[in-house]
């Protein structure tokens, strides 16, 4: 089990184990869906397309196309608003959860080895760096950084199970507008059954 591979071992007292011990929890993301946001928001980052593939071991892999239409210099904000459902089917199970907003070096933030996205943004053809430069994008055989998850959530991270997750992600480009608008739904999973 590689840091990057989208999976990790994460608090204890999930169950007991053959030796009458406890078993760590083996947690993974499932990303459903990424899309731009249709809200009337910004339309320079389009997603194109977006699929899953998840291994028997719980490790997804991610790969998609994109579009940035024009170029952006620099990133001066990065927020996730993330809004938590306890199940699929109805929204009304939904409430707001959190706002992380990054506002300092948010450019080497993109690529720094300690955010969970790290693997993705490696993933990204041509490299996903600033400036970004307008054109086509591919995402190929990416993943969750768990372990930089992990660190990010503490000892809220079992917690997760049974919940769906709709993160909001905006980025603001160097004169502080609104640049992107992109929307996921993803999920915690247990790998070991």
């Amino acid at each position: 089990m590689g840091k990057a591979c989208g999976s990790l071992q994460a608090g204890a007292g999930a169950g007991k184990g053959r030796n009458g011990g406890h078993r760590k929890l083996s947690l993974a993301v499932l990303l459903y869906d990424m899309e731009s946001c249709k809200d009337g928001s910004p339309n320079n980052l389009q997603i194109k397309s977006f699929t899953t593939v998840r291994e028997k071991n719980g490790i997804a892999y991610y790969n998609g196309d994109f579009l940035i239409a024009k170029l952006l210099k620099s990133i001066s904000k990065l927020e996730i608003r993330t809004t938590q459902c306890n199940d699929a089917v109805s929204f009304n199970t939904c409430s707001y959860l959190n706002t992380l907003s990054f506002s300092t070096a948010v450019c080497p933030l993109m690529v720094s080895e300690m955010m969970p996205w790290s693997s993705i943004v490696r993933a990204v053809r041509p490299s996903f760096r600033c400036p970004f430069d307008a054109g086509e994008y591919t995402l190929k055989n990416a993943t969750i950084n768990m372990a930089a998850l992990e660190k990010m959530a503490g000892s809220s991270l079992p917690e997760v199970l049974g919940k769906i997750y709709l993160p909001v992600l905006r980025l603001f480009d160097e004169t502080k507008q609104l640049y992107g608008c992109v929307k996921f739904k993803a999920s915690f999973i247990n790998t070991r059954g």
